[in-house]
């Protein structure tokens, strides 16, 4: 329970995002998982010399342990076993039900855990995940009947469990103002603008109410679309913005409107052309979570995108950006290197990119875009450029290595990857030989 909380007094003292640790969560999982089983095949094997196995499992009033003292001095169990069966009210035995109740609830726990909670499943549904893995409320109420003296164990973690859930509740519970909605990218991207209602109607909180960091995500519930899921999406806007943006990329798997980012496009591009664009839509939001990065803490940054992961870049670019205009930020030079695979990806985030491009502050701006997925591009000969509305780019996959290689050796550079598990793989590698620090998103939880 103490890896698995969002709000988590052991993930602020260490500086790291729960996701971060959801891996610790998984193998502590595992351990309670074995430690239960190896717990009841020690009593399954105890039952056995006492000649009631596989009776007692599921019996009441069990035989064991209050067999009869004849027996024990004969040490014949199974034929008194036997006559007890025969001859009920005859032999003593134990009215103890919590243990078939504990074997139950752990077959339980086993399917429940043991199966849905695998990656493959929990991708494809998440939600039957997180529902089901709710039975871990029953198995603790299980243990605490079984027993009594277990609350010493159960007690941090319920307690963590339940500030974590009054914590989220009441994020969960401000009112939210949608400024627009609207599909782009073809359609493919939903751009969504959020801004904290004030307690008085019709007007935007000044200064905002909600405060985040680049770099971290909300959980967003939007009814329209499904009433009762939540879903993570990173803040694409700097703070410095003055409003909370979201770029949502539709799953490309499946039909349109299987998905919660399929039919969120599709609610984008019919509210995109009314009066309003979705100013009554309603939008719950809780978070900020995830870790978050300071871009004027290092003297040299690279920021390494593919595809959608460039929304936390996208902030952490813009934020630095407006660091060094007022001279903020101790960077000598911020480098985004983003790939994508059409160059239609780049119009959410052109007006950015454009701007850098036209006023890069004496050289301390750089970008470079890369485009490997449209067959009807070719590299240009020598000396020339493709550009996309004045954007240059370059055509072919990306390699990280030159781009780190060109930072400065030591803890003062740093290299930031949101993108493919290999693009992450190849920045991690060249940088842990390079020297520089490295940081990567986190997006399987």
């Amino acid at each position: 329970m103490f890896p698995v909380a969002k709000n988590s007094v052991l993930t602020s003292v260490f500086g790291i995002a729960w996701e971060q640790v959801i891996h610790v969560h998984v193998w502590l999982g595992h351990v309670v998982l074995l430690v239960a089983a190896l717990h009841m095949v020690c009593w399954w094997r105890v039952y056995d010399e006492q000649a009631s196995f596989p009776g007692d499992i599921m019996q009441v009033p069990m035989w064991f342990p209050q067999n009869s003292p004849d027996c024990e001095q004969t040490g014949n169990n199974r034929h008194c076993f036997v006559e007890y069966h025969a001859m009920p009210g005859v032999y003593p035995n134990s009215d103890n039900f919590t243990i078939q109740l504990a074997f139950c609830s752990t077959i339980c726990l086993f399917l429940l855990t043991g199966i849905f909670a695998r990656f493959s499943v929990r991708r494809r549904n998440y939600e039957l995940f997180y529902y089901l893995h709710h039975i871990f409320l029953v198995v603790f109420i299980v243990a605490l009947l079984h027993a009594a003296s277990s609350w010493y164990f159960l007690i941090a973690g319920l307690s963590l469990w339940f500030f974590d859930r009054c914590i989220r509740t009441y994020r969960r519970s401000g009112h939210w103002d949608v400024v627009d909605i609207r599909a782009v990218a073809d359609g493919s991207v939903t751009r969504l603008e959020l801004c904290p209602a004030s307690r008085l109607p019709s007007k935007q909180s000044s200064p905002p109410s909600f405060k985040f960091c680049c770099g971290q995500y909300l959980y967003l519930n939007i009814p329209a679309v499904a009433p009762h899921e939540w879903h993570p999406f990173t803040i694409s806007s700097a703070p410095s913005d003055g409003i909370v943006t979201c770029h949502i990329k539709a799953a490309p798997t499946g039909p349109l409107d299987s998905t919660f980012t399929g039919r969120l496009a599709i609610l984008a591009r019919e509210l995109g052309d009314t009066p309003d664009r979705g100013q009554n839509l309603l939008v719950n939001v809780d978070g900020p979570y995830g870790a978050h990065v300071d871009p004027g803490q290092y003297k040299e940054l690279l920021l390494l995108a593919g595809g959608i992961g460039v929304t936390p870049i996208h902030s952490i670019f813009r934020e630095a950006k407006v660091l060094l205009r007022i001279g903020q930020a101790r960077c000598r030079k911020i480098h985004l290197v983003w790939a994508v695979m059409t160059r239609t990806m780049l119009d959410p985030f052109l007006d950015t990119l454009q701007d850098a491009l036209h006023d890069d502050l004496d050289g301390r701006l750089q970008i470079s875009i890369y485009v490997d997925g449209e067959r009807d591009l070719t590299a240009p000969v020598s000396g020339e450029k493709l550009t996309f509305h004045g954007v240059p780019f370059s055509v072919g996959r990306v390699n990280p290595e030159p781009h780190i290689k060109d930072l400065t050796p030591g803890q003062t550079s740093h290299v930031f990857v949101c993108g493919p598990p290999g693009l992450a793989a190849t920045a991690d590698l060249v940088s842990l030989q390079h020297g520089v620090s490295f940081h990567k998103e986190v997006f399987a939880f």
